[in-house]
């Protein structure tokens, strides 16, 4: 049996007529026809009924077609791996980020690794965090960049940096004057219970965002008033920078966001909530020296963000 033999029969089992297999195929319907016919021949079973231009299996091409897919799969699974083996030759790094004040450093991290890996090729995918697990740990993306811990088993993860879980609330909000100095904060600390009454703006339910205010939430006994979900961490804080309502972010929104003279920032929680952020890998996998470089300099990266005082401050342009 040759890949060619497969190719056909599947493509005549898919479409029921030679003109339609033949069109797919982008060889001419006589051509097709002689080369099932000369492939029954050699088989000595027919694979097909013939009823006028329709085409149904017989039982023996039921067996055939069931069997040529699971050729076909392995076959396209040998391409990819041989393409894979071919691309580690001078290395590929596929990676995949949640959107995050990370996704403008990652040009420079990338550059420093073009430094040392010349040859190397990359592929940057901003994706949600739940469809960045599932592409880790199905090897769709070597590495992923988002909160940790994962939510899905057999995933790994290296810490990057911590994040402060912060409080944006609309800087005309009378309850914006109630935050408090702590040592080692590098925002004002704010009880949360003062919001009960507000709108609070927050994620879906399958942004990541949400569950770690979910979580704060469910520590701290409070039930937050939702009248605004977005998908977007990012929308979510337009909308509170418009007077909408309050929400939650991660320190590392603020530099990447707009309008940040409009909201004040408050660490909140007792103990003060925070989240760590990381690289995410298949558990048990080999990385790659390209994978371990990436993360070496992530980690370094994290490290020097969170010892510069800028990292904390709003960089959006000035209310008119």
């Amino acid at each position: 049996m040759e890949l060619k033999d497969v190719d056909y029969v599947l493509a005549v089992a898919q479409y029921r007529n030679i003109s339609l297999a033949a069109q797919a195929l982008y060889i001419s319907q006589p051509a097709l026809s002689k080369y099932l016919s000369n492939l029954e021949k050699r088989l000595g079973l027919p694979l097909f009924l013939r009823s006028g231009r329709s085409l149904s299996l017989t039982p023996a091409g039921e067996i055939y077609v069931r069997h040529a897919r699971q050729i076909a799969d392995i076959a396209r699974r040998l391409r990819e791996e041989l393409s894979l083996v071919a691309a580690d030759r001078k290395g590929h790094l596929s990676v995949g980020v949640v959107r995050s004040g990370w996704q403008k450093l990652l040009p420079d991290i990338v550059k420093q690794l073009q430094g040392k890996h010349p040859e190397a090729t990359f592929r940057i995918v901003d994706t949600l965090s739940i469809e960045l697990e599932q592409k880790v740990l199905t090897r769709v993306f070597d590495l992923g960049l988002a909160t940790v811990p994962p939510q899905l088993p057999g995933l790994g993860y290296d810490v990057i940096e911590e994040s402060f879980v912060l409080l944006s609330v609309p800087a005309q909000n009378p309850l914006a004057r109630r935050g408090v100095a702590r040592e080692g904060l590098p925002f004002p600390w704010i009880d949360i219970h003062h919001f009960s009454r507000c709108d609070y703006i927050l994620q879906e339910r399958n942004c990541r965002m949400r569950l770690i205010a979910d979580e704060v939430f469910r520590r701290e006994g409070f039930v937050p008033n939702v009248r605004l979900t977005t998908e977007s961490t990012f929308s979510a804080v337009e909308y509170a920078s418009s007077g909408l309502g309050v929400c939650m972010i991660t320190d590392d929104y603020i530099s990447q966001v707009s309008r940040t003279e409009a909201l004040k920032f408050f660490c909140v929680g007792e103990p003060v909530a925070k989240i760590s952020f990381g690289a995410i890998y298949q558990r048990g996998a080999d990385s790659s020296p390209l994978a371990k470089d990436f993360i070496r300099l992530c980690k370094a990266e994290g490290a020097r963000r969170m010892l510069a005082p800028k990292h904390f401050e709003p960089q959006g342009p000035p209310l008119p």
